[in-house]
């Protein structure tokens, strides 16, 4: 291709796309052209949808309008016409024929090789220019505004009143690159309320049912400009706002053009392609899960269609968001994000991540997964972008399937429907096509350890104990000695692969649909809201654990009397016959609700609570994430089992637990009658419970006494 001539160049046309998006992508091609050639006559022809883009702007000759769906006599007149022109140069950003048949001097060669993949469209369009010996290093994308368009703007500002506000627009030409309707009305409720950001929704005559649906969940009012405005408008709304949120769309490029911070949704289509390139700065959320991105129209993932976007959480977007901003501006209450190094998964500006998907596991027991919540939200402060599932046991779903810090909960039923070899591999093997970039076993078992192993992981962080073999990365296992926590001996784990936790409070989701379930349980004991609730566990996994039923009684009774308390006693079936000795060892009316609950359930019931009083079990911790004050009762003098590793981490707790000159702690083999469970004393208990009790009011309601009847 012979290098351009530029004293020759007199005529010059540029054939752009069809879709706004991609035209906007073009407009640093006609900047170019018009810097480059300034006393050449340039003409530009477009598509339809695309000529508000162009028709106002001064330094273009001619706007030649290019309808596709119209008649060939019409398209072979245009062809003519386009043939007389005699134009000196061609720049054919659409792979046409035209430049071979129009006869220009200088022509865009559509066979020419774009720039090695990935690149930007922008640069690939751009690169049509640098073939032909064009300076294209000073490039910029161009919007021309009228002052009408502004002072148009500037009125449905006004009653705002100077407000800040964010632009949102949700629409997306294909509805396979639009994030879920509800979380963009959800989130959009939350930036309202949270950060007292005005909202308003945008979008164009195709957008109309997707703005009316996040109008009807919308739980607070946004401005709807709903096809009132052009592109040009456009430009100037969203140049003048704190931020653009929207997905893969023409409003994104339009930010770009304006240089408006911008957060944008992807999913099957790739960032580093079409991604925002605003001055102003962007932040990108997607999720790499196995198919994205797929760059294909329809969906190809059958087993969870559009998996891509809707594992971008409200929770994450709006922390996102809130981060972001913080960079940008001073907002109230806000709190930046770690900002990573190489190996972390924030995608900010289109920095890459090395590590995607990541893999926590613990497959033990309730309270140990409740006090493995930490470790989740310190991954994910990391590795903001990632993908992370938690792989637990089936009962434990409840503890981790809902938190805003995970993408996927995987359950491995290994008494169940894993309990052979042969299901335990194949349950691998399954594992194994989500492709996992990092594990870590947060407690170790030889068969998870063989799991992560056949799954194909690359990295398998845990403790050297239980095949560790199978392992790639791999810490003491101290906890037995009992020196710390088992919150802090996880987190260990985390800090041996660089990941630091900044806060250490547990999480349990407390579902609107278990507040409900509850609710409608208490009101067949006829209790109904406002009650003052104490709830009360008598069980625990082994007899060296379990204070004894009449002590729990004569506690439960004192508290009925003073506080007009009703005690609900909780457990599962397997301590069904401990729950059943304390109701009938009480003076007063209980509420039994022995095995009527799910884990789920139970954090439900225990957020209603005032007071929290337990053996040493799993519930505590369930206690202390939805912030009820709990008094624990720990026989045991093995330090691995005691307090300190277990105890509870909330700050309104009570831990007792008496040393009674045990030599050696035999556990459940305690030839004497477990004294340190005896030591603890039921008035001790309930002086520790006023104490817990002060801020609260005495309720007005009445707890029966056993044969009064339920009032």
């Amino acid at each position: 291709m012979p290098k351009i001539d530029k004293s020759r160049i007199k005529r010059i046309l540029a054939i752009t796309l069809s879709n706004v998006g991609d035209i906007i992508l073009t407009t640093p091609v006609i900047e170019v052209l018009l810097r480059e050639f300034p006393g050449a006559r340039l003409d530009v022809m477009v598509g339809p949808r695309g000529k508000e883009i162009f028709q106002c702007h001064k330094k273009l000759r001619n706007l030649i309008i290019y309808d596709k769906k119209a008649p060939f006599f019409e398209k072979f007149k245009l062809f003519l016409k386009l043939r007389s022109a005699r134009y000196d140069l061609l720049v054919d950003l659409r792979h046409t024929i035209l430049p071979f048949v129009l006869g220009a001097r200088y022509k865009t060669n559509p066979f020419q090789r774009a720039p090695e993949e990935p690149a930007h469209k922008k640069d690939v369009h751009l690169s049509r220019l640098k073939n032909l010996g064009i300076d294209t290093s000073n490039n910029n994308f161009h919007i021309p505004i009228e002052e009408t368009d502004k002072r148009y703007i500037d009125n449905l500002l006004g009653a705002l009143k100077g407000k800040p506000f964010i632009v949102v627009a949700p629409g997306a030409k294909s509805h396979v690159k639009r994030w879920p309707l509800k979380y963009f009305a959800e989130l959009s409720d939350t930036l309202k309320n949270d950060l007292g950001y005005e909202i308003i929704l945008t979008g164009g005559e195709n957008d109309r049912i997707v703005i009316e649906r996040i109008l009807f969940y919308m739980k607070t009012k946004p401005v709807n400009l709903l096809e009132k405005t052009n592109i040009c408008q456009l430009t100037y709304l969203i140049g003048k706002s704190k931020l653009l949120i929207t997905n893969d769309s023409a409003p994104m490029h339009v930010g770009s053009a304006c240089g408006a911070p911008t957060v944008a949704f992807f999913g099957p289509t790739d960032e580093k392609k079409y991604g925002p390139l605003t001055k102003a700065g962007s932040k990108v959320l997607r999720k790499n899960i196995r198919c994205s991105p797929c760059e294909v129209p329809q969906c190809v993932n059958k087993e969870n269609r559009y998996e891509c976007l809707k594992s971008i959480s409200v929770q994450e977007a709006f922390r996102a968001v809130k981060g972001f901003l913080s960079e940008l501006f001073e907002i109230p209450n806000s709190t930046r994000p770690h900002r990573s190094d190489g190996t972390c998964g924030d995608r900010l500006n289109g920095e890459p991540q090395t590590v995607q998907r990541i893999l926590l596991t613990r497959t033990d027991r309730i309270g140990d997964v409740v006090l493995s919540t930490p470790a989740i939200k310190a991954i994910r402060d990391k590795f903001p972008a990632s993908y992370i599932a938690f792989m637990v046991r089936p009962y434990a779903k409840d503890i981790v399937d809902g938190n805003p810090y995970l993408d996927e909960v995987i359950i491995y039923d290994k008494y169940g429907k894993q309990k052979s070899l042969f299901s335990t591999v194949k349950f691998a093997l399954e594992l194994r096509k989500k492709k996992f970039d990092r594990a870590f076993m947060l407690h170790p078992t030889n068969r998870v350890h063989l799991i992560s192993y056949l799954a194909g992981i690359p990295e398998r962080i845990g403790y050297d104990r239980k095949s560790a073999i199978f392992l790639t990365k791999k810490i003491p296992h101290l906890k037995h000695t009992g020196k710390k926590h088992e919150l802090k001996y996880t987190l260990d784990l985390l800090s041996s692969a660089g990941i630091e936790t900044r806060s250490q409070e547990l999480f349990v989701p407390v579902r609107e649909k278990n507040i409900e379930k509850i609710e409608k349980i208490l009101a067949e004991y006829h209790v109904g809201k406002g009650v003052f609730l104490v709830a009360v566990n008598p069980g625990a996994s082994s007899a060296s654990k379990r204070w004894p039923a009449k002590n729990f009684a004569s506690v439960c009774d004192n508290l009925a009397k003073k506080y007009k308390a009703r005690i609900l006693i909780v457990s599962d079936n397997k301590n069904a016959e401990f729950a059943e000795a304390l109701a009938k060892g009480m003076k007063y009316e209980p509420v039994n609700l022995a095995g009527r609950t799910t884990v789920g359930e139970l954090a439900a019931m225990l957020s209603k609570c005032r007071l929290f009083i337990s053996n040493d079990s799993g519930p505590v911790h369930i206690a202390c994430a939805v912030g009820v004050p709990v008094i624990s009762i720990f026989g045991r003098k093995n330090p691995g089992l005691s307090p300190k590793r277990w105890g509870p981490t909330g700050e309104k707790s009570v831990v007792f637990h008496k040393d009674v000159g045990c030599e050696k702690c035999l556990a459940e083999a305690c030839e004497a009658g477990f004294k340190c469970l005896e030591a603890v004393t039921p008035e001790e208990v309930f002086k520790a419970a006023e104490k817990l009790l002060v801020p609260f009011k005495i309720s007005r309601s009445t707890c029966p006494r056993k044969g009064d009847g339920l009032k």
